[in-house]
């Protein structure tokens, strides 16, 4: 197994059940009341309008708060594992049902191959197979590891920037790829892009997320809220998020709201916008690895050597297998 892995287990306090319930009763409470408004949703107070309403999609935010305010790890387990907030979804099936969905996606790829790489190179299992799982799910793996450290939200970080920022990237293709065929479908008002769009920007940035808050929040865009603020990038609003709903706003006002995707050159824009969008999507990773490179905090610094240096993968194989090893296979205490 990789260093997460091998990490000294530590027993998690209990909270009591009464607390428990209470959180699950405001949570249902939310839920219902979100499900209720079929308005268009504003995301990041007003950053960015999703006219679809992709409720359930920003509701998963409701999911991770959940899981970092009980301390009671089998609590933690079932809420990541079930879901509590929306019927049928949960963070970890995000990762356990990203293959069917994603096998055709450039970026899924990259980081399925990186891991099987990891696995099979590096710690000599069978082919396709992470911590002797299957290197689809490379991100639930990378959290299960994480559930029995004693470090506060580490594994609900990782889900975010393992899974979720994979379903973010997922939807940013499928709204390009809808984008594409409308050229190809006479007739067809349907296919713009819109609904895709808006469910990466419900992932991102998620329910109860004000404007620039980097203490509220529970999903990539309070992440980036924090990393930005480390390295002097948050005024008022992280300099990531801000580039990154603007970008998203960019694809509505110029390609969707134009009809253009029915015009060929409107798919190569709304490619060009969906890279700059993933490009910023990545700052955040690297920021946070030089902050706990700095911290020398080794299970943070290698949750996010692993979430970042697949890409490196795609572009020098060398590179990646060096920082692979300076990052993730050696211990940090024994350097």
């Amino acid at each position: 197994m990789v260093a997460i892995s091998r990490s000294a287990a530590a027993s998690v306090p209990a909270s009591t059940t009464s607390t428990v319930l209470l959180l699950s009763a405001i949570l249902s409470f939310s839920c219902c009341w979100s499900i209720a408004n079929a308005q268009p949703l504003q995301l990041a107070g007003g950053g960015y309008t999703a006219a679809t309403n992709p409720i359930n999609e920003a509701n998963l935010a409701l999911d991770a708060a959940a899981i970092k305010e009980t301390d009671d790890l089998t609590a933690k387990k079932q809420i990541y594992n079930d879901g509590q907030t929306v019927s049928g979804r949960s963070l970890a099936k995000l990762s356990l049902e990203a293959k069917p969905l994603m096998e055709k996606d450039d970026m899924y790829n990259v980081y399925r191959f990186a891991f099987n790489y990891i696995g099979n190179v590096k710690e000599h299992e069978d082919l396709n197979h992470f911590d002797d799982k299957d290197v689809a799910e490379y991100g639930n793996t990378i959290v299960e590891d994480l559930f029995e450290l004693d470090q506060e939200h580490i594994e609900t970080d990782a889900s975010l920037v393992t899974s979720v920022w994979m379903t973010v990237v997922h939807h940013l293709y499928e709204g390009m790829n809808e984008c594409k065929a409308a050229a190809t479908a006479s007739g067809d008002d349907s296919l713009t892009g819109e609904a895709d769009l808006d469910k990466a920007a419900a992932y991102w940035v998620g329910v109860n997320q004000d404007f620039g808050e980097n203490e509220g929040g529970h999903m990539l865009y309070s992440i980036a809220e924090k990393a930005g603020a480390r390295f002097g990038q948050d005024s008022i609003e992280a300099e990531v998020n801000t580039n990154i709903l603007s970008l998203m706003n960019q694809i509505k006002t110029d390609i969707i709201e134009t009809d253009s995707c029915k015009q060929a050159d409107g798919y190569l824009q709304y490619r060009w916008i969906v890279n700059k969008i993933i490009a910023q999507m990545t700052v955040p990773l690297v920021q946070n690895l030089f902050h706990y490179s700095e911290e020398k905090n080794e299970k943070f610094l290698e949750l996010y050597a692993l979430a970042l240096l697949p890409q490196i993968s795609a572009c020098s194989p060398t590179d990646f297998d060096w920082f692979l090893e300076e990052l993730v296979m050696k211990d940090l205490n024994q350097q």
